[in-house]
């Protein structure tokens, strides 16, 4: 199971944890986690081209975690972004993809 955690301080994104595995296939790539990886790291590409220093971001094998730092325009709409996009993937492949969203 891929499990989001995403964040929100006054309705703006603050942290999005993306961890675990969907296990989707067994004999074959596992396209859900191709999706997600596929998302995830055109995300941490575009924050650090367009927007250096603004957030804290780490990535390892089954886990992405982005700690907004410095909250901008640009990065909200980023952020955003994944958010959309990782629902729709979720939206469709509900059983290997669970988000949870919390106001803090």
């Amino acid at each position: 199971m891929i499990r989001v955690h995403a964040q929100t301080k006054d309705h703006c994104p603050d942290l999005i944890v993306i961890s675990g595995h969907a296990g989707a296939a067994v004999d074959a790539p596992d396209l859900i986690c191709a999706e997600v990886s596929a998302v995830s790291i055109g995300t941490l590409n575009a924050l650090d081209i367009q927007c250096p220093g603004s957030c804290d971001l780490q990535m390892d094998t089954g886990y992405v975690s982005i700690k907004v730092r410095k909250p901008n325009d640009t990065v909200n709409v980023i952020l955003n972004t994944l958010m959309i996009q990782l629902q729709m993937i979720a939206d469709a492949h509900s059983e290997y993809v669970q988000i949870e969203k919390v106001e803090v």
